[in-house]
């Protein structure tokens, strides 16, 4: 059973769709038969301004960030050559590179593992619930992620500790 988290936070790790990219699966679906090459795809996975601030506001603090994410190898590759921000991140994990996934316990484990990271002092954020309870199972403090503005709130109390 993991330990009740009392260390200080030093890491935050962010997922990507949906709280750092825009991810509207029905949009998607809807604009299949327009376009059978998927391009809208990448192109719905549009950076979201406040949170890109909130990801540079924390860098600039010196908070070391990293990355967990579902999105596919093939997404993630034209995110990176698109959007320069994704040079803040210390480490990030694609499961389709560790043929592991979110919620299972074990892609967390590995995350921890090849970056060094202590859960107790890592904040994890994601946009489903699933997500960040088995997060927290494991003894990471999570941010259900609603928006920039109350992920910053929340970050900045566990921060502050």
């Amino acid at each position: 059973m993991p330990r009740m988290a009392v260390d200080r936070v030093r890491n935050v790790v962010f997922d990507f769709g949906g709280v750092l990219v825009r991810w509207q699966p029905q949009q998607i679906i809807d604009g299949f038969y327009q376009d059978r090459l998927l391009h809208h795809v990448r192109e719905s996975l549009a950076p979201i301004p406040d949170s890109i601030a909130l990801l540079r506001a924390l860098e600039a603090r010196g908070v070391p960030l990293y990355g967990l994410s579902n999105i596919s190898v093939e997404n993630f590759a034209h995110l990176r050559e698109r959007d320069a921000h994704w040079g803040v991140f210390r480490g990030i994990v694609i499961s389709a590179e560790v043929k592991m996934v979110k919620p299972e316990a074990r892609i967390f484990e590995h995350l921890c593992q090849a970056h060094r990271l202590v859960p107790g002092e890592t904040v994890f954020i994601d946009d489903l619930v699933a997500n960040t309870e088995a997060a927290a199972r494991l003894g990471f403090r999570t941010v259900l992620f609603r928006d920039a503005a109350q992920c910053a709130i929340e970050l900045e109390r566990l921060l502050a500790r």
